[in-house]
């Protein structure tokens, strides 16, 4: 049999997919969602991060515009949060 056709089988129908895995083993399909939600969690603490640099930015442009004695610590707690953002994506780096 040709390549790319669809095997028939007494029980069940199966089609050649990546790898030899085929549409009728559960193991291929909790992988892929693994994957996915691997994915959405790296991709969820990216935009997370990048949103923590934006804040970084515009807590500078506040220091510049408006001067009070409390810039400097929110200064400080808004470079905090960026380093805490990027220990939990390396954490997350690791883990996943």
């Amino acid at each position: 049999m040709k390549e790319g056709f669809i095997k028939y089988n007494k029980n069940m129908l199966q089609a050649p997919l990546v790898l030899g895995q085929t549409t009728t083993n559960p193991e291929f399909f909790s992988g892929i969602l693994l994957i996915g939600i691997k994915g959405m969690f790296l991709l969820g603490i990216a935009l997370y991060f990048v949103f923590s640099i934006v804040m970084i930015r515009q807590i500078h442009v506040m220091k510049n515009t408006l001067i009070t004695p409390f810039s400097p610590t929110i200064q400080l707690i808004g470079f905090g949060h960026l380093l805490a953002v990027g220990l939990v994506g390396l954490l997350f780096l690791n883990i996943l």
